[in-house]
């Protein structure tokens, strides 16, 4: 009985390999923000389209940038739904620069990562009411 389960485990790990598409060229298609746009400081809307094939969306946004990030605003994993057209993350940023990425990805393969920068302003100061 264990000679036959040893085949089939590795007959199985090959079928699920053989199956799985290849998305390693594929390009995430930033649908907003723009690459180096600048926005008002609250929530951020963070848009791309669906990629077929891809199990799931590796999401970051980082300040000031990747090579020197001091702070992480967002690390997460959204999983793909086959209806879906496009996935999106809200997120609260206060000013400063940014760097956000997205990367889809499935059980063998992830595609080339998108990288992009964002500032955000800071909210301009109400004028004070003048005095009687």
């Amino acid at each position: 009985m264990k000679k036959l389960l040893i085949p089939l485990f590795a007959l199985a790990a090959v079928g699920c390999e053989v199956l799985e598409e290849d998305i390693s060229g594929t390009q995430v298609q930033i649908i907003a923000p723009a690459d180096r746009v600048s926005v008002e400081v609250g929530t951020v809307d963070f848009r791309w389209e669906a990629i077929q094939y891809a199990a799931g969306y590796e999401f970051t946004v980082v300040s000031p940038s990747f090579s020197a990030a001091e702070r992480v605003v967002a690390d997460t994993v959204i999983w793909a739904d086959t209806l879906a057209r496009s996935y999106g993350f809200r997120a609260d940023l206060a000013a400063g620069a940014y760097e956000w990425s997205v990367t889809g990805f499935n059980g063998g393969y992830r595609t080339r990562t998108e990288v992009r920068n964002l500032t955000v302003l800071p909210a301009e100061n109400p004028e004070l009411p003048a005095e009687p």
